[in-house]
């Protein structure tokens, strides 16, 4: 493919569209400078938060520091060199007449490492169609949707930009955020909490993920309303509950479906294992996106029953609990998506699908109204 309209194409960045090291990577084969916008831009996003300096000065300082590189490797000999660029970009800041001490240029050394990890999650390979056509288009000025553009070429860069993001909230002194609450993190938690407090081990396995599944909830509205980001906004993003709702459907979906086989089929002494095709097709990218862990938490409970460690009726009975929790969850969010009077405009949304948020004093009143259901599982 040639290379000298691919690059053209692959990110339109204005303080570096007609910069030096551009037109000059046209010329590379492989391009050495493909990977340049981005570490160009998020780069100078950090040293400008660290110097509280917002001028053009220091992204032009980053473009020449880039564009003299080229002669030396570029990119890739930036990556086994780090500390020699951010010598030379600390030098040409400094005659720019920016500040720039050991305690800046430690800024600059760990902005650069997570930019350049930024980079190569978005173009692990040079000669990939895929990679460059989905992020060109993610950062197009008309993108209505950059993160799903990505997820649909494969690629996941949520987690980096929210390395980056809580880099950027240390340099400035801001909050941390709070970690958003992960199931499988939290499962793995109350697993070892059940084991600190004696519970045999064919019982922590079957027992955790239900008692997770109310952890997990009441963390996630407890971190959103503590959001730092969210009191910015102004409240929580729309999309943001709406993933939640997805993600707790899938699991209602799942857990009513293992209800049945395990009536229809464990009751009968016929201990089916419970998997995908016990998922209806619509729902199954749901699952398979949000709630794949729990297959092996059936799995758990099918061995345990057929080994005689439990019966039939108790796992039924734990499956009908956590639905109980669930549904009570869906009715809450369904509350939060389903009001008008609970939203309001997203100063600054991502997309289309983002203009709105879900005000945080109506977050934190149908979590305190949830916590009556979900204090069962808490205590």
């Amino acid at each position: 493919m040639p290379w000298t309209w691919r690059i053209e194409e692959i990110i339109y960045i204005r303080s570096i569209k007609n910069s030096h090291y551009f037109k000059k990577g046209l010329d590379e084969n492989p391009p050495h400078g493909v990977h340049y916008p981005i570490v160009h831009g998020f780069l100078t996003l950090a040293i400008a938060r660290k110097l509280g300096n917002t001028n053009h000065t220091i992204g032009h300082g980053v473009a020449e520091a880039l564009s003299m590189w080229l002669t030396r490797g570029g990119y890739p000999d930036i990556k086994k060199n780090p500390d020699k660029f951010v010598d030379l970009l600390a030098k040409i800041l400094q005659d720019r007449g920016m500040y720039v001490d050991d305690n800046v240029k430690k800024t600059i050394r760990e902005a650069l490492e997570k930019s350049i990890k930024i980079a190569d999650k978005l173009i692990p390979d040079v000669s990939s169609v895929r990679h460059l056509d989905a992020t060109s288009r993610a950062i197009a000025n008309d993108a209505e949707d950059p993160f799903q553009i990505l997820r649909n070429a494969g690629i996941d860069i949520e987690p980096e930009l929210e390395e980056f993001r809580q880099f950027l909230a240390g340099i400035s002194g801001k909050k941390i955020e709070p970690k958003k609450p992960k199931f499988p993190e939290t499962k793995k938690a109350v697993e070892e909490e059940l084991r600190k407090a004696g519970i045999p081990e064919e019982k922590v396995k079957v027992v955790a993920p239900r008692l997770a599944t109310a952890v997990w909830l009441d963390k996630w509205f407890e971190n959103a309303v503590k959001s730092y980001t969210y009191k910015k906004l102004g409240g929580v993003p729309l999309d943001e509950i709406k993933n939640l709702r997805n993600m707790i459907l899938a699991k209602k979906h799942l857990l009513e479906n293992a209800a049945k086989v395990m009536e229809e089929h464990w009751t009968r002494n016929n201990h089916v294992k419970i998997g995908e095709r016990h998922v209806e097709g619509k729902m199954l990218p749901l699952v398979r996106e949000h709630t794949p862990e729990m297959f092996e938490d059936l799995e758990n409970i099918r061995k345990a029953v057929k080994e005689g460690k439990m019966s039939v009726e108790e796992a039924l009975l734990r499956l009908h609990a956590e639905l109980f929790v669930i549904s009570k969850a869906l009715e809450s969010i369904g509350e939060l998506t389903g009001t008008p009077e609970y939203l309001a405009p997203n100063p600054r949304p991502l997309g289309v699908s983002d203009r709105y948020v879900v005000t945080l004093d109506k977050v934190r009143k149908i979590h305190e109204k949830l916590r009556g259901t979900l204090r069962i599982y808490l205590r």
